[in-house]
C-alpha cells in the first residue's frame, strides 16, 4: 500500500514538489532491492523466520511513522527504510515455505499458494487504501498509514508466533 500513496502524500501534503515526488518511488525500489538480497544472504545462518518477523514489524511501524513526515529529507528516508525492510516480504516466503514444508513434493505449490495470497493481499491493498483515505478533502491520511501500518505489524506476529510454535523461545536457534 505505501508503494501507490507514498508519491501521492508526499506531493499532496506539499511535502516534496511534482518531481521528487514522482523520484520516491524509485528509491524506495532502489532500497527494496538490498532488502530483498541481504536477508537471503543472512537466512542460512539466521533463520527465514528470524528475519521475516521482525522485517515485517518494522514496515508496520515505519507505515504508522507516516503521518509525522513533513520534510522531504524525511520522506526520502522513510522511503529508503521501508523500501529495504520491505524486501522481506519478497524475498522471506520462499524460504520459510521450504522450511515450514515436511513433504518436499509439494514446495511448489505452498510457494505459489502463498504468493497467490500475497497477491490478493496487494490487491486489495490499492483500493482499500483509496477508500479509507477518502476522495474529498481533508483526506484521511492518518486513517491510510494506521491501516497500512498495523497490517505488516500483525503479520509480524504471525511470524513471530509461528517461529515460536515450531522452535519455542529460544533466542539462539536457527528458525
Amino acid at each position: 500500500m505505501i508503494l501507490f500513496y507514498l508519491s501521492f502524500y508526499a506531493q499532496q501534503q506539499g511535502v516534496t514538489d511534482t518531481q521528487m515526488a514522482f523520484y520516491l518511488v524509485p528509491i524506495f525500489n532502489a532500497a527494496s532491492c538490498f532488502g530483498r538480497t541481504l536477508p537471503n544472504a543472512l537466512s542460512d545462518k539466521t533463520g527465514a523466520l528470524n528475519l521475516i518477523a521482525p522485517g515485517a514489524t518494522i514496515v508496520g511501524i515505519l507505515i504508522l511513522c507516516m503521518h509525522v513526515v513533513k520534510t522531504e529529507a524525511a520522506i526520502i528516508v522513510v522511503a529508503i527504510l521501508i523500501g529495504f525492510f520491505s524486501g522481506v516480504f519478497i524475498a522471506m516466503p520462499p524460504v520459510c515455505f521450504v522450511a515450514l514444508t515436511k513433504d518436499k513434493s509439494k514446495i511448489g505449490t505452498r510457494i505459489g499458494m502463498g504468493f497467490g495470497m500475497i497477491a490478493f493481499a496487494v490487491l486489495v491493498g490499492g483500493p482499500g487504501g483509496g477508500s479509507i483515505l477518502g476522495t474529498t478533502p481533508p483526506l484521511n491520511w492518518t486513517g491510510l498509514w494506521i491501516f497500512g501500518g498495523v497490517t505488516p505489524i500483525v503479520a509480524g506476529i504471525i511470524y513471530f508466533g509461528i517461529r515460536v510454535r515450531n522452535v519455542g523461545f529460544k533466542l539462539n536457534v536457527k528458525a
